[in-house]
């Protein structure tokens, strides 16, 4: 544990990036042998960690690392709130899939179906959706619906805005005097 202390992580990060880009330059000059697909891949994942990687240096001065100061106190308390959603969030799917089975182009897949229900939660579809699913089954359609979007606008957003704001005063207004009171 001490010794994997003594390497920065940061540092492999960027090494991996850096690879991507080197390889995927080497592969787009000799673009002949390779398929166009796997090099823009390799160079499009190498940019997105190189400008990742530009948060390590936010972090070195306190005025500007406010923000992955806060991701890092907020992001592990949303992952368990959204690992205590996900099971509601799927059995939604199952049931829309399992009453609106036949429409193709909503609830015709599990990827299609999760992606119609991230979309009203996002407040995106939320017409279209109520539309088509009152015009199949006007009750169920309507109180799947009305449920779902309650749930997920009314509790699950404003649960994770409260955590991300309560982390980010918290980060905030937190003193360098910590270890004078004991904290």
């Amino acid at each position: 544990m001490d010794k994997a202390n003594l390497f920065n992580k940061w540092y492999g990060f960027m090494c991996i990036g850096n690879l991507f880009t080197m390889f995927g330059s080497i592969f787009y000059i000799l673009s002949t042998y390779f398929n166009l697909n796997q090099i823009e891949l390799l160079i499009g994942l190498g940019c997105a960690i190189n400008w990742i990687s530009v948060c390590r240096y936010f972090a070195l001065s306190r005025q500007y690392s406010l923000i992955s100061r806060t991701l890092s106190v907020a992001v592990p308390m949303n992952i368990k709130i959204m690992a205590g959603i996900l099971p509601i969030f799927i059995g939604y799917i199952l049931l829309a899939m399992s009453i609106f089975w036949n429409d193709r182009e909503f609830f015709s897949s599990f990827s299609d179906t999760a992606y119609t229900f991230f979309s009203m939660m996002n407040g995106d579809s939320i017409l279209v959706t109520f539309a088509y699913t009152t015009r199949k089954n006007s009750i169920i359609g309507q109180l799947m619906c009305y449920s779902f979007v309650f749930m997920a606008i009314c509790v699950w957003q404003n649960m994770n805005l409260v955590i991300v704001e309560d982390s980010y005063l918290n980060v905030k207004y937190k003193t360098g005097y910590g270890w004078l009171t004991g904290e």
